[in-house]
C-alpha cells in the first residue's frame, strides 16, 4: 500500500503493509474564493462589532503569525487589510508573533505576505528577549507577571489573526495563543510553559477545559485587550474554515469546526506509528516536528516504536534546544534535570515532552538534514529507509501499524 507522506514541501510516498490503519483528518473542501469568505466573515463577525466601528480613526496593530506556521496569510491579508483601509483605520502595523522563535527575514515576509504588503506596510518582528521591546501590564492571578509587545499595546485597535489546529499542550492554536506565547516576554512565556503545566494530564491535544495552559494564555489575552480575531481552519494549506470576531467566541467556532474534523478514533493501540509534522513549514526543524511524535505517542502501546518522517532543513532547532538534548545522557536524565525545582532554559518544554516520549517509546528519525551522529546525540534513531525499517522492525511477528501522514493535524484517541 502506498502512502503519501507530508513532507518537507515536496511530500514522500512509501510503500507499506496492506493492513497498515492510515488515520487521516476528515477532509473539508477548500474554500473557492479565500480572500472572499475572509472578507465575508470580518463583515459578518462573531460576538464582535464590526470593523468598521472597531478602527474607526484609530492605530491598528495586527498580528500574524511568523514562518514556522503554515497560516495562509495572504488571503487573510488581502481583505482584512483593505477593511482597515475603509474603516478610515490611520495606521496600520503588522506585528509578527515569533515567540521565542528567531526573527523573519525579509525574503521569508515576502513568501509569507507578498512583496506588495511588504513594501507598503511597516512589519515589526516581535523579540520576546529584547525588554525595550516589551511593556509590564500586571500579574496574572497565579503571580506570574505579563509582558507584552509595546507595539501592540500602543495601538488603539488589536487584531489577532492565525489558525486553529490541534496543539500538543494547549489543546488548539489560535485565538489567544497570538498573544501568549505569541508576543509577550520571554518572562511570560517561561511561566506559562513551565514543567508543571506540561505535566498536567490536560495540557495536550484537544483539552481546553481544565488545561492550565490555555486557562493562563485566556488569561493574559484578555489583560492584554483583543479587539477582534481573524482565525482560519486549513487543510492542504488551504482555507477551510474562516472564522472572525470575539477573542473567545471566534475561537470556539473554530475550535468545534477542527475538533469535529480532526479527531480520529482507534480501538486499539499500534505497536509501529509512523508520523509526521505536516510538512514544510512544520518540519522545519526537530523541535517543532516533537508535535507530530506527540501525536503518535496518543496510540502507540507502552514499548512500542515510532517513525517519524520530517525533513529539518534546520537542523534540530534553537541552540537552547539542541544543547539540553545532547547535554543528558539519557531521556530519563533530561526530564530528572528540566523538572529539578528552579530549574530554566529556553525551549525546555518542547525538550520535556520529546524527554517522556523517549522514555516510553523506540523513535526512528528520517530526515534529509540532521547527520545520524547528532540523531544519536538527541536519544533517536536515525534510518536512511522508512520501508525497510518497517519491514526490520516487523520481520519477527506481525504487527498493528498505524499511519499518522498530516502528523498533529489529526488527533488520535483511544476507545479502550
Amino acid at each position: 500500500m502506498q502512502v503519501k507522506l507530508a513532507y518537507g514541501q515536496e511530500g514522500l510516498t512509501v510503500d507499506l503493509p496492506s493492513h497498515a490503519v492510515v488515520v487521516q483528518p476528515k477532509a473539508q473542501p477548500a474554500l473557492a474564493d479565500e480572500a472572499g469568505a475572509v472578507a465575508e466573515a470580518i463583515a459578518d463577525p462573531i460576538g464582535a462589532p464590526p470593523i468598521e466601528k472597531l478602527a474607526a480613526g484609530k492605530t491598528v496593530c495586527v498580528v500574524t503569525s511568523d514562518l514556522t506556521r503554515p497560516v495562509p496569510n495572504k488571503p487573510i491579508l488581502k481583505a482584512l487589510l483593505p477593511a482597515l483601509k475603509r474603516a478610515g483605520a490611520r495606521s496600520i502595523k503588522i506585528l509578527i508573533a515569533t515567540g521565542l522563535h528567531r526573527p523573519n527575514t525579509r525574503e521569508e515576509l515576502c513568501s509569507m505576505f507578498g512583496q506588495e504588503i511588504v513594501a507598503k506596510y511597516e512589519i515589526v518582528n516581535h523579540l520576546a528577549k529584547e525588554k525595550k521591546e516589551l511593556a509590564f501590564i500586571g500579574n496574572l492571578s497565579d503571580g506570574a507577571p505579563l509582558w507584552v509587545n509595546r507595539h501592540y499595546l500602543e495601538a488603539e485597535c488589536r487584531i489577532l489573526t492565525g489558525f486553529i489546529e490541534p496543539h500538543f499542550f494547549a489543546g488548539f492554536s489560535g485565538g489567544r495563543k497570538a498573544i501568549l506565547p505569541g508576543i509577550a516576554g520571554e518572562e511570560s512565556i517561561r511561566a506559562n510553559h513551565q514543567a508543571l503545566f506540561i505535566n498536567h494530564p490536560k495540557a495536550t491535544f484537544g483539552e481546553l477545559e481544565g488545561n492550565p495552559v490555555h486557562q493562563q494564555m485566556l488569561e493574559a489575552a484578555k489583560m492584554a485587550g483583543v479587539d477582534f480575531i481573524v482565525n482560519v481552519a486549513t487543510g492542504d494549506h488551504r482555507i477551510t474554515g474562516v472564522f472572525a470576531g470575539d477573542l473567545e467566541e471566534a475561537h470556539k467556532a473554530g475550535v468545534d469546526f477542527v475538533r469535529e474534523n480532526s479527531m480520529a478514533a482507534l480501538r486499539e493501540p499500534c505497536d509501529l506509528v509512523i508520523t509526521t509534522n505536516s510538512g514544510y513549514p512544520m518540519d522545519l526543524n526537530l523541535y517543532q516536528a516533537v508535535k507530530g511524535l506527540a501525536a503518535a505517542a496518543k496510540i502507540t502501546r507502552p514499548g512500542g516504536s515510532i517513525i517519524l518522517a520530517a525533513q529539518c532543513r534546520e537542523g534540530i532547532g534553537g541552540a537552547e534546544f539542541e544543547a539540553l538534548l545532547k547535554g543528558a545522557a539519557s531521556p530519563e536524565e533530561l526530564l530528572e534535570r528540566i523538572q529539578a525545582p528552579g530549574f530554566y532554559q529556553p525551549d525546555q518544554w518542547t525538550a520535556q515532552i520529546l524527554g517522556k516520549i523517549l522514555s516510553q517509546f523506540k523513535v526512528y528519525l528520517y530526515t534529509d538534514y540532521i547527520p545520524p551522529e547528532d540523531v544519536r546525540a538527541c536519544h533517536l534513531e536515525p534510518i536512511p529507509d522508512i520501508e525497510k525499517a518497517v519491514a526490520e522492525l516487523c520481520r519477527e511477528r506481525k504487527m498493528r501499524i498505524g499511519v499518522l501522514p498530516q502528523g498533529p493535524l489529526v488527533i488520535p484517541y483511544l476507545t479502550r
